[in-house]
């Protein structure tokens, strides 16, 4: 059945033609590239260009911002001069005798004098090289009378405990000990322990200063060494 002339789809206008492209040639590629190359190189010129024009000046050293006035930061406070320590002053009393009236006596200083022990022996041997038992022991006791101050001293005598009890030895030692000088010092005597224990031994010198000008020093100024 044939449609009305009115109801028909009109026809479709032809598509144009469109012309095959043709292959570009290897010069024209190669001068594409060429030209793509220099674009870039061009723009890295300028940037380059650019950030030498704008390149930032080098920090200034502290002296340089010192001379212009410019506040510096975070510096060091410079380092005080090297010195020698300083010793204490010397202990002094006032001096006695026919010095003028408000005169002082520099005293002498160093460690205070005393004696150090270095072998104690006993007659017979103690019980495991510590204890006593119930028995009468010999004692041998040497060492040495230290003067570590800058003045002579005289030594008058020793006093020797044991066990805490007094024990009265046999001394033999120089009555004078020139400064800076040790002597030897021997006690020896008997003991007799009634009952078992340890044998703790001590002793303490008695001296005083060979200068009767600085007894009244007495051990002002010394160092207690322990």
């Amino acid at each position: 059945m044939k449609l009305p002339a009115l109801l028909r789809r009109p026809p479709l206008p032809p598509l144009p033609l469109r012309s095959p492209r043709s292959p570009r040639s290897p010069r024209s590629a190669r001068s594409a590239l060429t030209a793509g190359l220099a674009a870039v190189l061009l723009v890295a010129g300028l940037f380059t260009v650019h950030n030498l024009g704008h390149r930032p000046s080098a920090p200034r050293s502290a002296a340089a911002q010192r001379a212009a006035g410019m506040p510096v930061a975070n510096q060091r406070p410079p380092l005080l001069p090297a010195g020698p320590t300083a010793l204490p002053p010397p202990y002094t009393v006032p001096a006695g005798g026919a010095a003028a009236p408000g005169t002082r006596l520099d005293c002498p200083s160093g460690s205070l004098p005393g004696i150090m022990l270095t072998e104690v022996v006993f007659d017979p041997p103690l019980t495991g090289g510590t204890d006593f038992t119930v028995r009468t022991y010999l004692i041998t006791v040497t060492g040495q009378i230290n003067n570590e101050t800058g003045a002579a001293l005289v030594v008058s005598g020793v006093t020797a405990r044991v066990r805490g009890e007094s024990w009265h030895p046999r001394l033999s030692f120089p009555k004078v000990v020139a400064p800076g000088t040790s002597v030897q010092i021997t006690l020896s005597g008997k003991y007799s322990s009634v009952y078992e224990g340890p044998a703790p031994l001590s002793t303490d010198l008695l001296w005083d200063w060979q200068n009767p000008a600085l007894r009244a020093c007495g051990v002002k100024g010394l160092i207690y060494d322990d």
